[in-house]
């Protein structure tokens, strides 16, 4: 889980599909795109793929500009999973990670 701008949880797959649509209530939107933070030192495990736009990736697909602030946390696939990636890009998205 993640949390985004006011405390609502939702899942690292929704929070970047979110900050694709711009949904300001999930999202923090400034001039250099949307920010998402993960909580303190956290572990996030994917267990299942998520699309296949790239093939095999365990998030949603990134198609606009998002930085995704690790605060000290990991994304990792689940141990006997299916091999995926983690992350894509699409051409129209910018990923950053701090």
């Amino acid at each position: 889980m993640v949390t985004i701008n006011g405390g609502e949880a939702v899942t690292l797959a929704r929070a970047i599909v979110s900050a694709n649509n711009d949904l300001s209530h999930l999202s923090k939107r400034g001039h250099s795109g949307d920010t998402i933070g993960l909580p303190r030192s956290s572990t996030q495990v994917l267990t299942v793929i998520n699309n296949m736009n790239c093939g095999p990736t365990g998030l949603s697909t990134i198609r606009s500009q998002i930085a995704i602030v690790a605060n000290g946390s990991r994304i990792q696939r689940a141990k006997g999973t299916s091999q995926f990636r983690v992350i894509s890009v699409a051409k129209t998205g910018r990923r950053g990670l701090e």
